[in-house]
């Protein structure tokens, strides 16, 4: 296979979520918010798949208020003559077009749980090596 590999999109699922979060929360004190995004991939024949698992932390002072985590998978058929590198690929490109997906199911499901929305940042993974 060369070096040099095109990709494009077939579909994006959700295959595990999950949402916790204590029944009082006094939103009148600041809550902080960790995340932790990690990039898995696997290749079958000339289908990619590149897994996106994020999750949040929300924190008042050292208290755990609530946690949600995502794990979504983008699948992406390969084919040959372009520009990026399958390890570039990977790195940088998938998880990009993976983590919208991700921030809408975050945001909702937070909403849903009676938080505010949980935003998460948009992260140029070329300047952010969160692959590592």
């Amino acid at each position: 296979m060369s070096e040099n590999l095109s990709y494009k999109l077939s579909q994006i699922t959700l295959l595990n979520s999950s949402f916790k979060r204590e029944e009082t929360i006094n939103f009148d004190d600041e809550i902080r918010n960790f995340v932790n995004i990690e990039i898995d991939d696997t290749q079958e024949g000339l289908n990619l798949s590149v897994g996106l698992n994020v999750s949040i932390t929300g924190k008042i002072d050292e208290n755990i208020v609530f946690e949600i985590s995502a794990y979504l998978v983008g699948v992406f058929e390969v084919s040959e003559n372009v520009e990026i590198s399958h390890a570039t690929f990977i790195k940088y490109n998938a998880p990009a077009i993976i983590l919208p997906f991700a921030r809408e199911h975050i945001s909702n499901i937070s909403l849903k749980g009676g938080l505010t929305p949980v935003l998460l940042p948009i992260i140029n993974f070329s300047q952010n090596d969160h692959a590592e």
